[in-house]
């Protein structure tokens, strides 16, 4: 039987690690204020809960504290800081004060915090307009929605730099760099970091489903919080973190629910957004920061870009091509690759690249996918890779080309346009060999993220 450390996924190892961490160090000007509120005779509760939300550090601390088995038995989570305030008491906040770390953040985790202060100010003015008496926790589901990646950049700076380095400089690139790297991405992360600290219910709902599917359970209260975090997040990841050009597709999935729930169009968000970052401008000055160091692409240095393949090519006029993307998923392990775009109603060979193709093979590869019916479900909407092996598909392995081809397995990426597939890449192994879909899923999903961003300029 295998051992049982072998079999921990390197999420859970991840997520076993930084739970027992602090995370993000609380503001000394905000520890002072609170240290100093709780000694004068006029303190109260609600006074402090002011302080205290204006401070991740102390705000994390706190909730975790009151969501711990020894103070909240019942399981009920707590996602008031007022709430935690009440239960905790006084001389609970004065220990927290005292023992939480108090130190300068660095970059670029100090620009992930105050990212997470505007996405939690986003979700409250969300919330605000729909059910005002849930802002509260709407604000601190936005406030904790990135943790995953906060904690993360914290406590191994250098592995972060490195997903950053090939991230392409895009957020669609980051997420695919991390798969890469990890294993895992940082939404991930943030669920289960949430859930292993006793945030059930929403702010673990944010991290794990997209906007769509929680609009659908719209009216239930837990999904509608879940909601209005999620985007606020995308929101400030889009108009703060990303560029222009990125920003369509980082909100395409989301103008449903911002047009019928909160009757917010495209130059009402803009004005959100600038409320919102009105609205955190003091503490941006406490952190020596400006929205202008919240770009990604300054955050990785033009030469230290992880190039996809470091095997010289020849390049077009125009910049990389199809065929170079391809062969740099060769050289990541695969025998041959091809790229199979779709024009309705037909499905063509765009390129294909490898020396271990059958005579004729690769130009009638698209016999083998039916547009109207393709071989991995038709689960477009929700980006679902599928594994095919020949050796247990009898659909594919009897097929006429199949015969002809003789793989061993292979994989087909769809590459997605929002709900609209612009083609799929094929990624073949002819030999059979140690593969898995665990260890090459994320190479080769990051290769077909790098399409999907950087479609329009293959």
């Amino acid at each position: 039987m295998q051992a049982l450390e072998a079999v921990r996924s390197p999420l859970t190892v991840c997520v076993e690690h930084l739970q027992q961490t602090a995370g993000p160090a609380a503001m000394s000007e905000n520890a002072v204020a609170l240290a100093t509120k709780l000694m004068t005779d006029r303190s109260t509760l609600q006074a402090c809960s002011q302080i205290i939300l204006q401070d991740f550090g102390l705000t994390l601390r706190l909730l975790r504290i009151a969501n711990s088995a020894m103070f909240n038995p019942a399981g009920k989570t707590v996602t008031s800081v007022t709430h935690a305030s009440a239960l905790l008491g006084t001389d609970a906040l004065a220990q927290i004060v005292d023992t939480v770390p108090r130190f300068k953040l660095a970059h670029p985790a100090r620009e992930l915090v105050a990212l997470s202060h505007i996405a939690g100010v986003m979700a409250r003015n969300l919330m605000a307009r729909t059910e005002p008496r849930y802002s509260e926790e709407a604000f601190i589901c936005g406030l904790f929605r990135n943790i995953g990646e906060i904690c993360f950049a914290l406590d191994s700076p250098d592995e972060y730099q490195k997903i950053l380095g090939g991230s392409h400089r895009n957020l669609i690139g980051l997420r695919a760099s991390c798969q890469m790297h990890s294993h895992f991405d940082f939404d991930e992360l943030s669920a289960g970091l949430l859930h292993h600290w006793a945030f059930y219910g929403p702010p673990v709902l944010s991290a794990q489903s997209t906007p769509d599917a929680l609009y659908a359970q719209h009216g239930n209260p837990e999904a509608d919080i879940a909601l209005v975090a999620s985007l606020a997040h995308t929101i400030v990841t889009a108009h703060f973190r990303a560029e222009p050009g990125e920003r369509e597709k980082l909100m395409r999935h989301s103008w449903g629910a911002l047009v019928k729930l909160y009757n917010m169009r495209e130059a009402q968000v803009e004005s959100l957004s600038a409320a919102c970052l009105e609205a955190v401008e003091p503490l941006l000055k406490r952190m020596d920061l400006h929205k202008e160091n919240f770009k990604l692409k300054d955050w990785v240095p033009e030469e230290e870009v992880e190039k996809l393949s470091k095997t010289p090519v020849v390049t077009s006029t125009t910049g990389v091509t199809m065929a170079e993307v391809l062969r740099g998923a060769l050289h990541k392990g695969v025998d041959r690759a091809a790229w199979l775009p779709y024009a309705d109603p037909d499905v063509k060979l765009g390129v294909a690249v490898g020396n271990n193709w059958p005579s004729e093979g690769a130009g009638v590869l698209p016999t083998l996918i039916h547009h109207r019916k393709p071989p991995y479900l038709l689960a477009f909407a929700q980006r679902q890779d599928v594994w095919i092996d020949f050796g247990k598909d009898n659909r594919f392995r009897e097929a006429p080309l199949a015969v002809t081809m003789q793989p061993a397995a292979y994989f087909l990426l769809p590459v997605c346009d929002g709900r609209k597939v612009r083609g799929c890449l094929y990624f073949d192994w002819v030999t059979r060999r140690e593969f898995s879909p665990e260890t090459l899923m994320p190479i080769l999903s990051s290769v077909r993220d790098y399409v999907t961003t950087n479609f329009a300029a293959l």
